[in-house]
């Protein structure tokens, strides 16, 4: 069953020197999903289905090693060989102009953010909204 991909823009993988690894949007207002694991899970894996994810978001072919994800919460779908892909965000400036960044701890972010790991999971079959 294919399932549409979460918004009509583009997605991106984004890395950082801290070894964190993103797949976003460029909207800040939107949430976007951190890769992150452990174990077998090594930078390559997770560069791999960081690749994987942003393919299938941008409607691609869905991943086969999502068939096999476990969703452990809301926001998070882990898998056996050691990765975990969490939605978060958007990100808000606790104290403007600060730039003390903390996640959106609003229900209309927490409901974008658990939308995001439904249309990951194979739940939800219409395209999440964008933001």
């Amino acid at each position: 069953m294919e399932i549409e991909a979460p918004s009509k823009s583009d997605w991106q993988k984004r890395c950082f020197e801290s070894g964190t690894i993103i797949v976003t949007r460029d909207d800040p207002r939107a949430p976007h999903f951190y890769v992150h694991g452990h174990g077998r899970a090594g930078n390559e894996a997770r560069h791999g289905v960081a690749d994987d994810l942003c393919a299938y978001a941008n409607g691609g072919p869905r991943p086969v090693w999502a068939d096999n994800a476990h969703r452990d919460s809301e926001t998070r779908v882990t898998h056996e060989d050691g990765f975990a892909i969490t939605a978060t965000g958007p990100m808000v400036d606790r104290s403007p102009p600060a730039l003390d960044w903390v996640e959106d701890d609003s229900r209309h972010a927490h409901d974008a953010r658990a939308r995001l790991i439904d249309w990951l999971a194979g739940t939800r079959k219409e395209a999440p909204d964008a933001g």
